[in-house]
């Protein structure tokens, strides 16, 4: 891992391909390079925005079924056992999502942490949240994008699950399903670095993911 104060995009890309990086610290947050290095950097990133700090708590692990969050989830459930900490495994729900056949409520709900238990069987906490498309809300949470970006409500429904559970990170991969499988991750995790307040750790498929949880509590 090496320190970089300023650099441009292509910088911090290159210096990543060429060295082998483990990971990249983009600090600050609130910047489309931040929101760009998260999907096109070769190993995971960590964004942490202004006045955020990494500690032990709860970490947030939002899914959407793919084998993209998969990885993302086993980073997650490995690093809050680690801190001695709960996971809580996440599913934002959209309004096409496929168990929208059910007219009674509570067997609908039954069927999103039924699916969400069996795909993340070791997390300690499920949560199927059902997105809110309140301006008013956004605004409260000083969160301004608008709802006709792809995937921005999501992200806003994230940050505040975030915010609301305590958590002191979320973990999550930067390539998803279509919309109909619920999360966009890859835009969603552009607009969290954008406007998130918390951590934000997007995670790699393949072997660039090796070492990481170590970088991440300063260990051997």
């Amino acid at each position: 891992m090496r320190g970089v104060e300023t650099a441009t995009l292509d910088e911090a890309l290159g210096v990543a391909r060429q060295e082998g990086t483990d990971l990249l610290v983009v600090a600050g947050g609130g910047s489309k390079t931040a929101a760009r290095l998260m999907m096109l950097a070769p190993c995971p990133v960590l964004v942490m925005p202004a006045g955020a700090e990494l500690k032990p708590g709860p970490v947030l692990i939002p899914v959407d079924f793919s084998e993209h969050s998969r990885k993302a989830l086993a980073h997650g459930e490995a690093l809050a056992g680690r801190w001695g900490r709960e996971s809580i495994c996440m599913f934002v729900e959209t309004e096409d999502a496929p168990w929208h056949v059910q007219r009674d409520e509570k067997v609908e709900h039954e069927r999103k942490l039924a699916a969400l238990r069996e795909f993340a069987p070791y997390s300690n906490r499920h949560i199927s949240e059902p997105l809110e498309r309140s301006a008013e809300a956004l605004g409260a949470m000083g969160l301004s994008f608008a709802h006709s970006i792809e995937g921005a409500d999501v992200a806003w429904t994230i940050a505040r699950v975030a915010a609301r559970e305590g958590c002191s990170i979320t973990v999550m991969g930067t390539r998803g399903r279509t919309a109909s499988a619920a999360v966009l991750l890859g835009s969603v995790a552009e607009h969290l670095a954008l406007y998130g307040t918390r951590p934000v750790l997007a995670v790699k498929t393949g072997e660039h993911n090796l070492g990481v949880l170590d970088l991440l509590l300063g260990e051997e």
